[in-house]
């Protein structure tokens, strides 16, 4: 049962003591995710010594796979310790139009059966080209005779984003499985994937060679290998088992993403939809507020914070949304039933983030394209239980968005943005 599992938070603290180790360790991988990668592909490289020591393949291999781990992440270095340098290598593998992306592009526009990628990547290689960056030196580039198939690449991209990762109900089923791994990281069910994750980046894969090392080597890379997709399924089932009638939001969240995801209603389900009551309802309330705390200003002032709210809003909910669910659960929902706020404009950020290096690459006027569809796409989407009880419905739950925004967020938001320093926005 579920009070047989301890909540404990001690696994939390070692994961982050150890990542922020590692962070200051390789400073050329800032992400967490990259950090697994760079110990797991050490890791699987040292385990080649299970080969037999005569087999000619085990240097050989170890060697390939450590080069790849290190270009990727930058860190070659030359035989007195000294990085290499190696940009144009990288690019390749990880930069705006890498083999990543090519990749992806094409298997999950396959599979989702959304298009069939028309980008023919071979010619796209065939005429890559070097380049010098102002900030970055030389990097691999598409040359301009393969302009086009890199701008499909950067559309094509977006489609998917646009169209799959943020459809509403791939979204929901995200947030939903992110809600249920909370529920089970607060309890403690996931110990044994944070401590292997704690392991796995505290560990010095390649040091020492004993038979005890070896034989944590392999420990646990099998205690990895065991924790996958099927794992964690195994772990929300067994945990919905244990859920008894009327346990709240956290039960309706496994309830939904195990039973029925069409229990919860949407408030939007196009950009337009979003768009009406942005222009509407918030247009007016956002504008009655900049009133009141700026008596003196204008009405072009005004739409231009307005403009700025938007493009800031995804940052304030990233920092707030939980509270923001809670806080509509509590005080709308009258504490029953399941509620999941989802930052839909986070989901759809694909197009290069800097103009000039768009302009390097050759596509700064695809870039400039795909950046305004960006700025139209919903900033968030909100999914409900609608029962007749508690009298919920959108438009109770988006006056209720507007006033916790009031509160919490438009405060922060005009301290960040006096009127002074407007003519330098967005």
């Amino acid at each position: 049962s579920s009070s047989s599992v301890p909540a404990t938070a001690a696994s939390r603290d070692k994961l982050r003591k150890e990542h922020f180790h590692q962070k200051k360790k390789h400073p050329g991988l800032p992400k967490f995710h990259e950090l697994l990668g760079y110990q797991f592909a050490t890791l699987i490289a040292h385990s080649l010594d299970e080969l037999a020591e005569e087999n000619p393949m085990r240097q050989f291999l170890r060697i390939c796979v450590e080069t790849a781990r290190d270009v990727w992440a930058r860190e070659l270095k030359d035989s007195s310790g000294q990085e290499c340098g190696t940009p144009i290598i990288s690019s390749l593998l990880s930069g705006h139009v890498d083999a990543d992306r090519i990749d992806f592009v094409h298997r999950d526009s396959y599979f989702s059966g959304l298009f069939r990628c028309s980008v023919d990547s071979r010619r796209l290689f065939d005429l890559y080209e070097a380049g010098r960056d102002q900030k970055r030196g030389w990097l691999a580039r598409p040359s301009p005779r393969s302009a086009s198939d890199a701008g499909k690449l950067l559309i094509e991209r977006y489609q998917l984003y646009k169209y799959i990762v943020a459809h509403p109900r791939v979204h929901l089923f995200d947030e939903l499985l992110e809600r249920c791994m909370l529920v089970l990281l607060k309890e403690g069910r996931l110990d044994p994937f944070l401590d292997a994750l704690t392991q796995l980046l505290h560990m010095d894969i390649s040091a020492g060679h004993s038979s005890k090392e070896e034989w944590k080597k392999q420990r646990l890379r099998r205690k990895l290998l065991h924790i996958d997709d099927s794992w964690i399924d195994v772990q929300v089932r067994d945990r919905y088992a244990d859920f008894d009638t009327g346990d709240g939001p956290s039960a309706a969240y496994f309830e939904a993403f195990l039973e029925s995801r069409g229990r919860l209603r949407g408030v939007f389900k196009w950009d337009q939809d979003f768009d009406k009551w942005w222009e509407g309802d918030v247009s007016g309330w956002f504008r009655s507020q900049v009133k009141a705390a700026y008596p003196r200003s204008t009405r072009d002032e005004a739409n231009q914070l307005f403009l700025r709210f938007r493009w800031d809003l995804p940052q304030f909910l990233a920092k707030g949304r939980y509270a923001l669910e809670k806080h509509l659960v509590k005080n709308v929902l009258g504490g029953e039933g399941a509620l999941v706020i989802g930052i839909t404009a986070k989901k759809v950020q694909a197009h290069i983030k800097d103009a000039e290096e768009a302009k390097f690459f050759g596509l700064r006027t695809v870039n400039e394209y795909l950046a305004r569809l960006t700025e139209e796409t919903a900033v968030f989407n909100l999914w409900f239980e609608p029962d007749n009880s508690h009298k919920a419905d959108s438009k109770v739950l988006l006056a209720a968005v507007l006033d916790w925004l009031g509160t919490h967020v438009l405060p922060v938001f005009l301290k960040s943005k006096p009127l002074e320093v407007n003519s330098t926005m967005r």
